[in-house]
């Protein structure tokens, strides 16, 4: 069985791990099932662009989160992945980039923030909306990248840096995301 706790504690820690990582990020949200306001929640979720030469402090506050009985799962460029033994909750930190999204580097592309934050809030029913009503216009939708919309010639535009351009682009209003689903 899968451990979950209670949304108002999962708030309260994850509004800890935010204070905590927030020193070494430019940006960090909450997002997931406790952005959604779920009554029972088993991850916590984090989405951030963590600060230029970082890295020695990430894995420091890493294992800082994870505490004496907890576990770093995994440290990377897309993800840090700990377990939290004490409560047995899984958080993952997520990471979006300016300008680079997975393996491509276009710095002429606004970063991917709005894009991770509607992938990594959800839920599932709620992102294959967004993928049908892009496919419906001709575009895609790619969570870690985001809404992609074919130009002329080998132009392609690419919207993700923030939900409300996303929503705006595909023609709906914002959903917060207490109401997706």
């Amino acid at each position: 069985m899968i451990p979950t706790i209670i949304h108002e504690k999962a708030l309260s820690l994850a509004m800890r791990v935010r204070d905590e990582v927030q020193p070494l990020c430019d940006s960090v949200e909450i997002v997931g099932a406790v952005r959604r306001i779920e009554a029972q929640i088993g991850e916590i979720e984090l989405v951030a662009i963590k600060a230029r030469n970082s890295e020695k402090e990430w894995h420091r506050l890493a294992w800082s989160l994870a505490g004496a009985d907890g576990d770093v799962l995994g440290m990377g460029a897309q993800v840090c992945r700990i377990i939290l033994r004490r409560s047995k909750i899984p958080l993952n930190i997520w990471f979006a980039d300016h300008g680079v999204m997975g393996d491509l580097v276009v710095p002429t592309i606004p970063g991917n923030w709005g894009a991770m934050m509607i992938s990594k809030t959800g839920p599932e029913s709620h992102l294959r909306m967004i993928e049908e009503t892009a496919a419906a216009m001709g575009w895609s939708w790619r969570p870690s990248r985001g809404l992609i919309i074919p130009g002329e010639g080998d132009r392609v535009d690419i919207v993700s840096a923030s939900e409300q351009a996303i929503y705006e682009r595909l023609g709906l209003p914002f959903t917060p995301p207490f109401e997706r689903a």
